[in-house]
């Protein structure tokens, strides 16, 4: 099952307030937490995307033959002193083609907006980033 956690953008991975544990779903479809370490290897300090870990250590009645991993979507916010100068929503692969930035993680249960955004940063400088949102699908 995958949960969500805010972070402002550009933080270290060591500085990261992540979860001990992740909820497990068993084939009883039992859910419960297990402990859980994650793995800095995948993690984006400026983008939303899924973070991977390790069930570690497992119960002595828990397997996990097919090595399913916990995951974490991170959701990356701006720091409280950004200001977004402008945001237009991404309709066409063009446009994708454009930024040079294709995203293709995909979380179940969920639809995702892309949106080129415009941001004017505490020392004044201008970043131009695509974000993705996600949305429940229903």
């Amino acid at each position: 099952m995958t949960s969500t956690q805010e972070f402002v953008k550009g933080t270290p991975f060591a500085e990261l307030e992540l979860p001990a544990e992740a909820t497990a779903k068993f084939e009883n479809a039992a859910n419960e937490p297990l402990p859980a370490i994650w793995t800095e290897s995948g993690y984006k300090p400026n983008a939303t995307h899924i973070l991977k870990g390790e069930f570690s250590p497992l119960p002595d009645y828990a397997e996990n033959p097919k090595n399913i991993k916990p995951s974490l979507m991170m959701k990356a916010v701006a720091s409280p002193t950004t200001k977004i100068l402008s945001a237009e929503q991404i309709t066409s692969p063009i446009q994708m083609f454009r930024m040079n930035n294709i995203f293709d993680e995909e979380i179940e249960g969920y639809k995702a907006y892309q949106y080129i955004v415009e941001y004017e940063n505490e020392d004044g400088s201008i970043d131009t980033e695509i974000e993705t949102l996600y949305a429940p699908v229903e």
